[in-house]
C-alpha cells in the first residue's frame, strides 16, 4: 500500500517506504513482545482486541488523510504494530475456543477467511481505483472494515457477557 502513496503522493523514493516498513515491523516485535508473557493481556482478551482493532482503523484513516510523509510515515508504523497487536490477540483468543481435536480444521477456515479480503481488495483497487484517489479508497475500505469489525466485537463482548452472566 504505501510504495505507490510515498512515492506519487508525498515525491519521496521507494527507499523511505521500505524504511517506514521497517520501523513499524520493529514497533511490532517489540509491542508482541512485551505484551505476549502479559497474563493481564491474555485474560483481557475482547478489550484488547477492540483497541487494537480501533487502533488498525485509525491509523489507516490518518494515512489516508495524511498531509505529510511524516504524518504518513507515523501512521504506518501505528497500523503495522496495531496489526501485529491485533494478531496476537487473535492467536491467544483461538487457543482457547478451539479444541485441539479440531484445531487445523478451523485454522484452515480462519485463514481462508482472513486471506480472502486480499484478492477482493486489489480487485478493487484495479476497479475503482482509477475513477477515485487512493485517499477516498483507503478511507471507504477502513469505513466498511470498521462497520464489519464493529458488529464483529459486539457480538464477541455479548457472548463474554453471557457467559460471565451464566458462569
Amino acid at each position: 500500500m504505501s510504495v505507490p502513496i510515498v512515492v506519487t503522493a508525498f515525491g519521496h523514493p521507494e527507499s523511505h517506504s521500505a524504511f517506514t516498513n521497517a520501523a513499524g515491523a520493529a514497533a511490532a516485535a517489540l509491542l508482541v513482545s512485551r505484551l505476549a508473557p502479559n497474563t493481564w493481556f491474555k485474560s483481557n482478551g475482547p478489550v484488547f482486541g477492540l483497541v487494537f482493532f480501533t487502533l488498525v482503523m485509525s491509523a489507516a484513516a490518518r494515512a489516508a488523510t495524511a498531509e505529510s510523509f511524516a504524518l504518513f510515515a507515523a501512521a504506518i508504523v501505528v497500523f503495522q504494530a496495531a496489526i501485529q497487536g491485533h494478531n496476537l490477540y487473535h492467536r491467544v483468543e483461538r487457543l482457547k475456543h478451539i479444541p485441539p481435536a479440531r484445531f487445523s480444521q478451523v485454522l484452515g477456515a480462519l485463514y481462508l477467511t482472513f486471506l480472502l479480503p486480499l484478492p477482493l481488495s486489489g480487485l478493487a483497487v484495479r476497479l475503482i481505483g482509477p475513477a477515485i484517489s487512493y485517499r477516498e479508497l483507503i478511507l471507504g475500505a477502513t469505513a466498511a472494515a470498521s462497520l464489519v469489525g464493529a458488529v464483529c466485537y459486539f457480538s464477541i463482548f455479548n457472548l463474554h457477557r453471557q457467559k460471565t452472566v451464566n458462569a
